[in-house]
């Protein structure tokens, strides 16, 4: 299965949906930030949660945070480390692209697909991935990853 962008089955999951709607209620028309993740309304889901911030040096992602509930499902802590070295197989130029685009143009995203590079395709996940603002600056991403099947 190849990750696909912005599909209804994403756009309109009911866990995804949730999340988007705490974000709202909690940032109002501006950016997410660090002190919002932390309120209650949103650190409930901190076990899907991941951040990803742009190095200009490397001109690459590194995941800033991996989520507990993540290390489980994709049987890795990635917090640390590059895309690239995050066991993507080539799917990694996708996600860094992905994110790129979301820091660059300050909009929301979806992906969707299946652990198929980690030899689980019955492992399907849907994401949505927003900028977020720290120190005044977006150069970074909070995404919520949901897996199910599996």
């Amino acid at each position: 299965m190849s990750i696909l962008r912005d599909e209804p089955r994403s756009i309109s999951h009911p866990h995804l949906v949730e999340f988007l709607t705490a974000c709202d209620n909690v940032r109002g028309d501006g950016f997410m930030t660090v002190p919002l993740i932390q309120t209650t309304e949103i650190f409930k889901y901190s076990k899907s949660l991941f951040i990803t911030i742009w190095d200009d040096k490397k001109k690459t992602l590194m995941i800033k945070y991996w989520g507990s509930g993540l290390v489980n499902y994709y049987g890795q802590d990635v917090t640390g480390k590059c895309y690239t070295e995050s066991r993507l197989g080539d799917n990694s130029q996708i996600f860094i692209g992905f994110h790129k685009e979301i820091i660059d143009k300050k909009n929301i995203g979806y992906l969707s697909g299946s652990l198929d590079w980690r030899d689980k395709e019955y492992r399907k996940w849907d994401q949505v991935t927003m900028p977020l603002m720290r120190d005044g600056d977006v150069n970074e991403t909070l995404t919520y990853l949901v897996f199910h099947g599996g």
